[in-house]
């Protein structure tokens, strides 16, 4: 029975699954809970008047922390995502390091951060101050140096006062720099540090060396 069965002629296709960054509740204006309907965005159609006069009555956010509880900024938000979704996944990590450690919440805050990612040094596998403070040393010591005697060392204090002085935090997401920052760059006493030792030790000398 079966020798006479031809397979149906049907083509298959398993798409790529389309990028949603937010996701929003949106209820007609005086309206009833019912006519909720959700919108995702990045959105490629035209955005109707039904959606920016709405009320937001939910909102879900791939970033961390971003507010959104107006629908008319529907457009911006829009915006945003499709910026977004040209972000190489590196990068979009990394934008999520930058909003948690500069306390961004904003959607256009967001925006501007985006156009100066590169100014911020990431490290998506430091997630301790003691690994930075390890990875420093390693980076900035003189390659012969025999790294073993780091391995069980607790640099937790080192790694910190290092990150503070690059003005950086170690995220959910990884060890972010400051803005401008460069965060294995050698840290070297400042001309004002050098001006405040050189009156301290003049200082010391008019006192015949007695330090007060």
């Amino acid at each position: 029975m079966t020798s006479g069965y031809e397979p149906p002629d049907i083509n298959i296709e398993i798409g790529r699954p389309e990028k949603c960054f937010f996701r929003l509740l949106i209820v007609p204006e005086d309206e009833k809970i019912e006519q909720a309907q959700w919108i995702s965005l990045p959105c490629e159609t035209e955005i109707t008047s039904d959606f920016y006069n709405g009320i937001c009555l939910d909102f879900q956010s791939s970033l961390p922390n971003l507010a959104c509880d107006d629908a008319h900024k529907i457009g911006t938000l829009n915006e945003l995502a499709k910026q977004i979704s040209q972000l190489s996944h590196d990068n979009f990590v990394k934008i999520k390091a930058v909003m948690e450690l500069e306390s961004i919440c904003e959607i256009s805050d967001t925006l501007d951060c985006i156009g100066r990612l590169d100014e911020y040094q990431f490290d998506r596998n430091i997630f301790d101050q003691s690994d930075f403070g390890r990875a420093y040393l390693m980076k900035n010591l003189p390659a012969d140096f025999d790294s073993a005697i780091l391995e069980n060392t607790d640099l937790f204090d080192f790694g910190q006062e290092v990150l503070a002085h690059k003005q950086g935090e170690i995220t959910s997401y990884g060890e972010i720099s400051g803005r401008g920052q460069d965060l294995y760059s050698v840290l070297t006493v400042q001309p004002e540090q050098q001006l405040d030792e050189e009156f301290e030790e003049d200082f010391e000398m008019e006192m015949g060396g007695m330090s007060l």
